[in-house]
């Protein structure tokens, strides 16, 4: 299977770790541009207050390097958010939305190659991850055809203690959310600006072509926003919202126990 694939330096949008660090995101190439996104991000409740005046961060950071770092150390702190990612690799592309907490968290992904479609749900529960999803869904999840095809719309149970079940729930707590807020290459602080009708200072970093920009909040806690990444043939948007509200998770049943015949070799 084909799915695009993220930028490569000289310009680093830094993201939690290899695959299993970001589960879809990283196997669709959502680059923390959307983990910067993500984890600047990740990857989600759904009706969070905002922040109230008391809680008003001093002023902004001066340094781009120094934003992102107290951005990193908000999302930490936060009990929820939802992330929504788009990316757009040749002729593959990917949709995520993921409501992510403390804990665990949930997200539905569509994915595309060519002629091909699918889609898939993962829900992390505890110590438990469970996917969902149609043939070529569970295959962009990390199953073998052969398991996709025979295990199709059933919810597969797993660990989330190594493999597989580690890949994809690494990207759904708020630790994993923060640890990839940076960048680096030429980066640079951009004058206050409007995102999404919030009032935002851009981080941005371009390099051989390259470019990513992570919005944060200009006054206030300084949450992330909006991310963008661009490369040759390559493009990424990450959205933030509903920050604070912790995702109301329920482990489904009735469910099959991934065998390790199913998983797909990786490499």
């Amino acid at each position: 299977m084909t799915t695009p694939s993220r930028p490569q330096p000289p310009l680093t949008v830094e993201h939690p770790t290899p695959k299993q660090a970001r589960g879809w995101r990283m196997a669709a190439g959502a680059s923390a541009a959307a983990a910067v996104s993500a984890a600047v991000v990740a990857v989600p409740a759904w009706l969070a207050a905002l922040p109230s005046a008391a809680s008003a961060s001093p002023a902004a950071p001066r340094s781009g390097a120094a934003l992102l770092k107290a951005s990193r150390a908000a999302v930490t702190k936060q009990s929820g958010v939802l992330e929504s990612v788009s990316v757009v690799s040749g002729s593959s592309s990917a949709k995520i939305t993921a409501q992510i907490g403390k804990a665990g968290g949930e997200e539905t992904g569509s994915f595309a190659s060519g002629k091909q479609r699918g889609s898939a749900r993962v829900i992390s529960v505890g110590k438990e991850a469970y996917v969902r999803g149609d043939d070529y869904g569970l295959t962009a999840s990390g199953l073998t055809a052969a398991a996709a095809r025979a295990e199709t719309n059933r919810w597969i149970s797993m660990t989330t203690s190594k493999g597989l079940g580690a890949s994809l729930s690494s990207g759904l707590t708020m630790v994993t959310a923060a640890s990839g807020i940076g960048l680096s290459g030429n980066e640079r602080v951009s004058r206050p600006t409007t995102v999404d009708g919030q009032r935002v200072i851009g981080v941005l970093a371009s390099a051989s072509g390259q470019s990513a920009v992570i919005y944060v909040r200009a006054s206030g806690t300084p949450l992330p926003v909006e991310v963008h990444a661009t490369a040759k043939g390559f493009s990424e948007t990450v959205t933030f919202a509903h920050w604070g509200e912790a995702p109301h998770l329920v482990a489904p049943r009735p469910t099959v126990a991934l065998r390790s015949s199913w998983v797909a070799p990786t490499g």
